[in-house]
């Protein structure tokens, strides 16, 4: 029957939290199990799985600081002889999400280029955005990618942005990185 698994857990600073859990299970009428992810007892996200194998998923949530009952839940239990839906779980993991940093950015005048460097979640987007004034900011999206590795390293050359940094048609440019999905 539908269902959760929880435990107590201490939340110690409030932000973004990231879930890590393996999930499988059965189909019935050609549907998979969806399962939840739980805080407090209300279901903060759901979606239904994508194999029958274990598989990993990764859920990034806002917490508060202080106690709370983390769970996983299964939501659509199905049973109709001979077919039986269910899901099971596995290997559940509570970490603080990596904060974004831009680690290193470097300029070549003579190019008229500018190269960021930023720490990357693999599998999540990130959107480059520039301005080029901080008063007022006007950021401009330039480029949406998504990390296959721990790094992304993107060169603006103009040719996304409008015009090459550091050349006579930009005096200056300002660059910022937010994450578009988790």
């Amino acid at each position: 029957s539908n269902g959760r698994i929880e435990t107590t857990m201490n939340i110690t600073a409030s932000g973004n939290y990231v879930f890590t859990f393996a999930a499988g299970g059965t189909a019935a009428v050609g549907v998979l199990p969806q399962v939840g992810v739980t805080v407090d007892g209300s279901t903060r996200t759901n979606f239904f799985l994508i194999s029958t194998n274990l598989t990993t998923y990764t859920v990034t949530l806002s917490l508060t600081a202080g106690t709370h009952a983390i769970g996983l839940a299964f939501l659509n239990d199905y049973y109709a002889p001979p077919e039986d839906r269910n899901a099971f779980f596995s290997q559940f993991n509570l970490a603080p999400a990596p904060v974004l940093r831009i680690s290193g950015m470097n300029t070549d005048a003579a190019q008229h280029t500018a190269t960021l460097q930023w720490g990357t979640t693999p599998g999540t987007a990130y959107e480059v955005q520039f301005t080029p004034s901080l008063f007022p900011t006007n950021w401009q999206p330039v480029l949406t990618t998504t990390s296959a590795a721990s790094f992304i390293s993107w060169k603006d050359d103009g040719s996304l942005s409008g015009a090459p940094p550091l050349s006579p048609a930009v005096r200056q440019r300002f660059y910022r990185i937010r994450q578009v999905s988790p």
